[in-house]
């Protein structure tokens, strides 16, 4: 018997909204910006268009532990964060998340995906 993945990630979903603050979850806003168009091999040559799409995520926020902090890749002000997958969107690591009115830059970006479908994304974002 195989898994139904896809109904497990939106129990996932309903997991994370349900640790939330709100009966939606902790929700925040993921900030994906995109550049098209252009010659990459010619800066400022041709036509470029700047889109940029706000998403609201369902999030379970958290610290990382004392012995993950090394100073160097993870600061002792990242945080940890839980995402759910069925929003839509990937998180990239040029992307900012919005947490209660505070900008994070998303640093890292590690998708759990058993048998090849995401159920919940965690990040690593910086304020």
């Amino acid at each position: 018997m195989s898994e139904d993945w896809n109904a497990i990630a939106a129990e996932v979903d309903t997991a994370l909204k349900s640790i939330g603050s709100t009966d939606a979850g902790f929700l925040a806003t993921l900030t994906q910006t995109s550049t098209t168009g252009g010659d990459p091999w010619n800066p400022g040559s041709g036509t470029t268009t700047t889109t940029t799409v706000n998403t609201s995520v369902a999030i379970v926020l958290s610290e990382y532990r004392k012995d993950e902090i090394d100073s160097t890749l993870i600061l002792s002000k990242d945080r940890k964060v839980m995402m759910t997958a069925t929003a839509g969107v990937e998180p990239k690591p040029s992307d900012v998340l919005t947490i209660s009115g505070v900008a994070h830059n998303v640093v890292n970006v590690s998708p759990l995906s058993p048998a090849g479908v995401v159920v919940m994304y965690e990040l690593q974002a910086r304020a």
